[in-house]
């Protein structure tokens, strides 16, 4: 919320905001995680996710890719 007044994240509704951040960040490791547990992924598929989707390397880059996405957008300067 602070980051929305500051003007620095677009102005969402919370529930709005954590879906996107949560569908972004967690529900790979989620659905990977039950992929793996279903049995039903090969095991390179299984070793692809731990090292590419797991690591803490891997949630930053996704944290930084979906505040991104909710930046407030820019001003151009121009006058419409």
């Amino acid at each position: 919320l602070q980051a929305q007044k500051e003007g620095s994240l677009r102005k969402l509704p919370l529930p709005q905001a954590l879906a996107f951040l949560m569908g972004g960040v967690a529900m790979p490791i989620i659905v990977g995680t039950a992929a793996i547990n279903s049995g039903l992924l090969p095991s390179f598929v299984h070793d692809q996710l731990e090292e590419v989707v797991f690591t803490d390397a891997a949630i930053a880059e996704r944290l930084d890719m979906v505040l991104a996405g909710m930046a407030a957008p820019k001003k151009s300067g121009v006058k419409k």
